[in-house]
């Protein structure tokens, strides 16, 4: 974030890597406005599981990738990126377009979740290494190299991700789930269902209102 006025000087640090921002930071735009700039708060997740208050090595190798895809872990602290982009993949190959985007990306054919000789993952990997020149002596693909090229690559948003929204049943009957109305004498009406009448309703009458105890007030009124 660049200074008042247009100014060379930084007013606030500001990236796409973590770690950038390490304190809190207010920044006074004008004379009502003020900035306030705070690390990024990752909690953890509830769903892993602990046994004898240790977590277990693939639960861990799994919080920590998806730590890294949150952008929560800086780059020198991430020393194994492959079971990260193990988890980006099982994530965008639940929806062909996410995964036509990321081959395009790369500008690798379509990947085949399915086939039978040979790691998806690893397949993935060393397709993006050929293209992206991550290739160690005698030309051997270096899939951590690769892997850490598509971490990048997710968290400066070049490799696009999206969840789709949770389908909700529909209620079969226009009535269902719907508040009733019920008045005295009559049966259970939806507060907004509609209905055509043939006649007039009964014009209301004061006479029975009370039932019986109207004549004992009649007779106590005329003594």
């Amino acid at each position: 974030m660049s200074g008042k006025g247009g100014s060379s000087s930084k007013a606030c640090p500001a990236g796409a890597e973590a770690g950038v921002t390490t304190s809190i930071r207010s920044v006074k735009i004008d004379s009502k406005l003020t900035l306030l700039d705070s690390p990024g708060v990752v909690f953890p997740s509830s769903s892993s599981t602990q046994s004898a208050g240790l977590v277990s090595l693939k639960n861990a190798t799994e919080a920590h990738a998806h730590l890294v895809l949150l952008n929560a872990v800086p780059p020198k602290q991430i020393d194994d990126p492959i079971p990260a982009v193990t988890l980006l993949l099982k994530r965008l190959s639940a929806s062909p377009d996410l995964m036509q985007k990321l081959t395009n990306v790369y500008d690798i054919p379509a990947l085949l979740p399915n086939r039978a000789d040979g790691d998806f993952t690893t397949d993935f990997l060393v397709q993006v290494a050929r293209k992206r020149g991550r290739l160690g002596r005698g030309g051997i693909p270096n899939l951590a190299a690769a892997a850490m090229t598509v971490v990048t690559d997710w968290r400066d948003g070049r490799i696009q991700g999206w969840v789709e929204p949770p389908v909700l049943a529909v209620e079969s009957t226009a009535t269902a789930a719907k508040p009733t109305i019920k008045n005295v004498g009559e049966d259970e009406v939806a507060a907004d269902q509609k209905q055509i009448v043939t006649e007039w309703a009964a014009e209301f009458k004061l006479e029975g209102l009370w039932g019986d105890d109207s004549a004992d007030v009649d007779d106590a009124m005329e003594q």
